[in-house]
């Protein structure tokens, strides 16, 4: 490699990782904000936060990889123009040839990776993003169940309230207000704990009283028992029907439906868009008009 090579390889290098950052602190940031309220509202939970994070950083890099290499490209060339070092460079017969040759240097690499990364770690991101999403939403009936907090399910219809919470799950001092049928049931229990029995979600309460009846009417039924258990939720088997976004890209190739042809396209596009954006920054640059256009990244 010439030192002239060496020059713009690195300049390219370390301007598309300070563009790709910017890019990505502004984007991610919405991305995370998103997350955070559906951890707010008990839909994920907070140990999933930075993996679910992590998983959309990976998909908004790589759709960012053309744009942040493109204005990479109008930085450094932009500035060179600006100094007269591309005007230096030809008198000394450095022509356009060579410098697609200098800027390919890191293009192609970097145009290797994208493939890679669009065609298989992008679709492995969305559908690991998804799973989890859906588990989540499996488990979220549970994680509303919180000591010194009334807690309501099926629109009201059931109410809980926990007095404490043990370390290994167990609930203590527990108060049920059930709604069905027109009428309405306290139960009362010193104990209780979260059971699943063929995919439904069971509270069941040890050692307590149930009170039945309808409200404004003196007539209760009185009911002591051990056990009693209150449905809370199904956990049924997660039968996935991935999105587009996350079917493997041979599946794509091998579709001849229109939608998944250009979903595959569109993962095709990310490492040709480099490769195109890259090529056609030169001439783009050499227009007066373009020098607008640089300001704004300089």
């Amino acid at each position: 490699m010439s030192v002239l090579a060496r020059m713009i390889t690195l300049e390219l290098a370390k301007t598309f990782l300070a563009v790709l950052s910017v890019l990505l602190l502004i984007l991610i940031s919405k991305q995370f904000a998103q997350i955070l309220q559906k951890a707010f509202t008990g839909e994920i939970a907070n140990e999933t936060i930075a993996l679910l994070v992590g998983l959309k950083l990976v998909s908004v890099t790589i759709n960012l990889l053309p744009a942040a290499l493109f204005a990479a490209v109008l930085i450094v060339l932009g500035r060179m123009y600006r100094d007269n070092e591309i005007t230096a460079l030809a008198v000394g017969g450095v022509g356009a040839f060579r410098m697609y040759k200098y800027i390919m240097l890191f293009v192609v690499p970097l145009v290797l990776v994208a493939a890679g990364l669009s065609l298989k770690v992008m679709p492995w991101s969305v559908k690991q993003s998804t799973l989890i999403l859906l588990k989540e939403r499996q488990t979220a009936d549970l994680r509303l169940l919180v000591a010194g907090k009334f807690n309501e399910y099926n629109r009201g219809d059931i109410v809980f309230y926990i007095e404490k919470i043990t370390d290994n799950d167990r609930m203590r001092n527990i108060f049920v207000q059930h709604r069905k049928r027109g009428k309405l049931s306290v139960v009362l229990s010193n104990r209780g704990y979260v059971k699943l029995v063929e995919n439904i979600r069971f509270l069941v309460l040890v050692d307590g009283y149930r009170y039945q009846g309808n409200p404004g009417q003196a007539e209760f039924e009185i009911t002591e028992f051990s056990e009693y258990a209150v449905k809370i939720g199904e956990s049924s088997e997660i039968t996935v029907h991935m999105r587009r976004e996350a079917m493997p890209s041979i599946d794509l190739w091998n579709s001849d439906k229109p939608a998944e042809v250009a979903e595959f396209q569109r993962r095709l596009s990310i490492p040709l868009g480099i490769m195109i954006l890259a090529i056609l920054a030169i001439p783009l640059l050499k227009s007066r008009r373009a020098e607008g256009c640089t300001a704004i990244f300089l």
